[in-house]
């Protein structure tokens, strides 16, 4: 017999943020059971109220990283891993693509406690988990087409 609790689970999409220098934002998490001190990549849950994929990472962007940030998101790189949180909950975690632009960066101080722009030569000397340099790594080779892809592309806060 199938119960709902079996297929509940958090859509938690995390934003994979490069700078012109190819340097990737990081940033520490605060007071979350599993992942507290450790650099990760910027994320959120999504709502009821998002309207769309586009509309919760807006949100989410103002929330996390401040009102001024202009980020480029590309919809169609993404890698998509699933997750089991230490209470047994599931969630299933989307890592979209997206370029800075430019804007202050102003981390949420209730989410986190710090952000670095990383190499990902320097991705050994912080506390983060293995996926995180694999993913960045993967990014990475997608930046030689990405410039195919520009009208699937959206910009948050512009």
């Amino acid at each position: 017999m199938l119960t709902w609790s079996r297929f509940n689970f958090q859509y938690c999409p995390k934003i994979v943020i490069f700078n012109t220098r190819k340097e990737c934002l990081l940033c520490k998490r605060r007071w979350e059971q599993d992942f507290d001190g450790i650099f990760w990549f910027p994320w959120w849950k999504r709502e009821i109220t998002d309207q769309s994929i586009e509309a919760g990472i807006t949100r989410e962007i103002k929330e996390e990283l401040g009102d001024s940030v202009v980020l480029q998101v590309y919809r169609l790189f993404n890698i998509e891993m699933e997750y089991v949180k230490k209470a047994g909950d599931t969630m299933i975690l989307p890592h979209y693509l997206a370029i800075y632009k430019w804007g202050d960066i102003v981390i949420n101080p209730d989410e986190y406690s710090e952000y670095r722009w990383i190499e990902i030569d320097y991705i050994d000397s912080i506390n983060t988990i293995p996926t995180v340099k694999w993913i960045i790594k993967n990014f990475l080779s997608f930046q030689e087409v990405m410039e195919i892809s520009n009208d699937q592309s959206f910009i948050i806060n512009n």
